[in-house]
């Protein structure tokens, strides 16, 4: 079917208005509910909609331009020709719900039929204001139209158009909008999406602990997300997803007094993730990232507070990149020793999968010299120094490339890592 746009234009928008008008009630009147020559309206939402629940005033629109639609039905789509006919059409809709552009963006293969389709939305104009809730200047949406749908493609027009799609689609949709961490279009997805589906309780609350990472004010999201794989955990105590999403909300919370206990509750859940799934590429990459995340943190904030309790009581302070007194790094050796290693250990795997895992490469970069901290030997410390530095070229080539790639078998719902800070040089600039 050959595809053509038409573009509406002003004068054409007046002569249709007034077609539409003058022939509406002869039209409804003559036209059987059970004998319509019209398959039901669908409507695709193509702007962002930011989580805005749309229902209601989709209902409205697709309602108002059915109606309309019904008046402009050309004539060889009624008995006895019948023609068959597919449309859709793309339409602006701006706050005041006046419709300032419609173009065909399928055609029928059928002037007349394409103008009815058209006509039936230029006469809806204005349309009620959009949804105080939605902050975008505008509303894009497509509407399809089909003349005289044949009886197979009437039972199965959910399955192929616009917001009436088949659940499937739509899940498959929700699918693909985490994968890109796109949650807001996926919870707008999920909210068409029949509650008996146990997919959508899963993928909702994947959506939500991204929005609770994402976005600074999502506490009720990040309640919501937990709760959720809290249960599921209690019921399956090594559920890899759960055990992931809950490890990576708990990293959400180190913050203030209990940074320590939510850090050590987040590996807690990552080393069970390791144990549980150790033959898994998917759950054991995530595993050493986290691993080697939480750990850097841990032994950075140890560090930390290691050196100002430290310096409280000394003369001389140390500087950030002093090597510690012998007794400060026994201490603090003994604290996070096994934890570097393991870490170093494993973001080491995940750089050797990916070497342009600038995330990985970054963390181990910065895990090194922590480690280089805890030893007590000065050559190996020169020496974890030295590997450091040049993970710092490494990652101002893949910067420079503006190239960033994770391709470790992720499973698509996994979290998003939490972005690296910039590696400091070993030596003050």
């Amino acid at each position: 079917m050959k595809c053509v746009v038409v573009v509406i234009v002003i004068a054409f928008t007046s002569c249709l208005f007034v077609l539409a008008q003058s022939a509406q009630q002869n039209a409804l009147a003559n036209v059987s509910a059970t004998e319509s020559p019209l398959a039901p309206l669908s409507v695709e939402v193509l702007s962002d909609a930011s989580g805005v629940d749309l229902s209601t005033y989709l209902n409205t629109v697709v309602r108002t331009v059915r109606n309309n639609w019904y008046a402009l039905i050309p004539a060889k789509a009624r008995e006895p020709e019948k023609k068959q006919g597919k449309v859709s059409i793309e339409l602006t809709i701006l706050r005041n719900g006046k419709i300032v552009r419609a173009a065909v963006s399928s055609s029928s293969g059928d002037k007349v039929m394409d103008r009815a389709a058209l006509g039936s939305i230029l006469a809806s104009s204005p349309l009620p204001a959009l949804p105080a809730q939605l902050t975008a200047a505008n509303l894009i949406l497509r509407l399809y139209f089909q003349d005289n749908p044949i009886k197979s493609v009437q039972q199965s027009i959910t399955d192929q158009m616009g917001a009436q799609e088949s659940t499937n689609s739509l899940l498959e949709k929700s699918r693909q909008a985490l994968t890109k961490r796109d949650y807001t279009h996926a919870l707008d997805l999920l909210k068409q999406v029949d509650p008996a589906r146990p997919e959508r309780t899963t993928m909702l609350a994947v959506a939500n602990g991204m929005a609770c990472q994402q976005a600074p004010s999502a506490d009720a999201q990040c309640a919501l997300a937990k709760q959720f794989f809290t249960q599921v955990l209690s019921h399956s105590t090594h559920d890899g997803l759960a055990l992931s999403w809950l490890g990576a909300l708990s990293f959400h919370e180190t913050r203030g007094p209990a940074r320590f206990a939510k850090l050590d509750e987040a590996r807690g859940y990552f080393t069970t993730l390791l144990a549980a799934h150790p033959d898994e590429p998917a759950w054991r990459a995530e595993s050493d990232y986290w691993l080697g995340v939480t750990a850097w943190l841990a032994s950075y904030w140890r560090n930390q507070d290691a050196r100002a309790d430290y310096n409280r009581n000394s003369q001389i302070p140390l500087q950030w990149n002093d090597p510690l007194p012998e007794a400060v790094r026994t201490e603090l050796a003994r604290q996070c020793g096994d934890m570097v290693n393991k870490g170093v250990e494993g973001l080491q795997k995940r750089v050797d999968q990916q070497s342009k895992d600038l995330y990985s490469l970054a963390y181990l970069n910065l895990l090194l010299k922590q480690r280089a901290d805890l030893q007590e030997n000065p050559e190996m410390r020169a020496e974890d120094l030295r590997m450091a530095d040049q993970l710092v070229n490494r990652i101002k080539e893949l910067q420079k490339s503006e190239v960033l790639v994770i391709d470790i078998p992720l499973h698509p719902a996994i979290p998003p890592p939490p972005p690296p800070p910039p590696p400091p040089p070993t030596q003050p600039e």
